[in-house]
């Protein structure tokens, strides 16, 4: 885990910013096409009231926000929610997700914003780092889940063994790693990928849009991050 991480840590892009900016941070929407399987559907109204009550801050997508797991066309998925790629003129920055990481020549997959008075340093990084079937198998893992679990998951309610988000297993074995990254190297951090917001020590989770009637985020006004529910 360090390794990659370590990697993405060096080798991210520098965002200075001034103090008096205000970020918001959204992740894991895994916008569909507005098929069963489409798990953002029910709180498209939900975020389209975040977006125009964030329209002011700086807006920023943090991976897995359009289902490419499960659909094969980006476009189909932007004409299916034409309005909320409408709203997107308001995003700031984007990084890429395992489920839309084939956007790698257009998004990068970490930044480390800093404060330009205070120095004060946040990384943020999707948070597939390492977990193997999300990121050195990711190509195979989406294969899988877009050919055999997709097809059948809203019949049989199939929970799927790739993703930390649906298995508990998974999910403390990739949010530990991400908390013992971040609090051993001391540097805040903002990670979603396991769909659960949470906040310890050096460790953020921003969560997802993707439980029944809730959207998710997280905050950081005057460098302090407060974890957000919109319902």
């Amino acid at each position: 885990m360090e390794r990659r991480l370590d990697e993405l840590y060096m080798n991210a892009d520098i965002i200075n910013y001034d103090p008096e900016k205000n970020f918001v941070f959204f992740s894991d929407l895994h916008i569909g096409a507005r098929r069963p399987d489409d798990s953002f559907q029910p709180n498209e109204k939900i975020f389209l009231r975040a977006l125009d009550y964030y329209k002011d801050w700086t807006i920023c997508l943090g991976g897995d926000i359009w289902d490419l797991w499960k659909n094969v066309s980006l476009p189909e998925c932007m004409n299916s929610y034409s309005k909320i790629v409408s709203e997107f003129d308001f995003v700031h920055t984007q990084i890429v997700g395992n489920h839309d990481r084939e956007l790698e020549h257009r998004y990068k997959e970490a930044y480390r914003f800093k404060n330009k008075e205070t120095g004060k340093e946040v990384f943020w990084h999707h948070g597939y780092a390492d977990d193997l079937l999300n990121d050195q198998l990711w190509k195979a893992s989406r294969d899988v889940m877009r050919n055999i679990v997709a097809p059948i998951e809203d019949v049989t309610k199939l929970q799927s063994l790739i993703s930390p988000a649906k298995n508990a297993d998974r999910h403390a074995e990739v949010k530990k790693r991400l908390k013992d990254w971040a609090n051993e190297h001391k540097i805040t951090c903002i990670f979603g990928h396991i769909h659960y917001q949470e906040h310890d020590g050096y460790y953020w989770n921003d969560e997802c849009g993707v439980h029944l009637a809730v959207i998710e985020c997280l905050e950081m006004v005057n460098d302090e991050l407060t974890l957000k529910t919109i319902t």
